[in-house]
């Protein structure tokens, strides 16, 4: 980072805390180890190590790093790179949660059956843990962009997406069951109906 970034990075590092904007800069950030090929693209192109190689937590914590693309003022740009770090946490929670749920349903569904969950009901459970998870990830560091862009590196713990999940699932699973027991009771209905005649 050249100096001009450094005194930017202090002179302007309380306005995330004024702007109340939850950016965590005293959280440990788990590094990893970056090839050399690596470690020239992050000197070349002057972006921080965490944008090329995301940190890991496993079992802990779930993180993405991205440049906002909105320039203008600091609050604006700063909100541009949250919001592109938090849209980025997004696929990534999506691949991983779909793939859970995926592997859950194949695991439950009965051989001849029809699946009681299909991909309607994965697809509103995975809304549903985004909407509510990934608007309250952190904003753990931020670094000015060149161009007067920010970098943005957000972290969802892996505690807060389970019970997410597992709230949404019981809900989706509740409004399967309650759909099927109301078709159920329109079947008797009309079976009865259809015996009176």
């Amino acid at each position: 980072m050249t100096i001009r970034g450094y005194a930017l990075t202090i002179a302007l590092g309380a306005a995330p805390m004024l702007a109340g904007s939850g950016c965590a800069e005293e959280e440990v950030v788990p590094e990893r180890e970056m090839s050399p090929a690596q470690k020239e693209i992050v000197e070349k192109k002057n972006i921080p190590e965490w944008i090329l190689v995301t940190p890991l937590e496993p079992g802990k914590a779930f993180y993405a790093g991205a440049v906002g693309t909105a320039k203008g003022t600091l609050s604006i740009a700063m909100d541009s790179a949250d919001a592109a770090a938090r849209a980025k946490l997004a696929e990534v929670l999506k691949v991983k949660i779909q793939a859970v749920l995926s592997q859950y349903v194949r695991e439950v569904q009965v051989p001849g059956e029809k699946e009681p969950v299909n991909e309607a009901h994965i697809q509103n459970v995975i809304r549903t843990v985004l909407d509510t998870t990934v608007s309250g990830s952190q904003i753990l560091k931020r670094e000015p962009a060149p161009g007067g862009e920010w970098y943005a590196l957000a972290r969802i713990s892996f505690d807060d997406v389970a019970i997410q999940l597992k709230t949404a699932s019981e809900k989706q699973i509740k409004a399967v069951a309650e759909n099927r027991d109301k078709a159920f009771a329109e079947m008797d209905k009309l079976l009865k109906e259809q015996s009176e005649k």
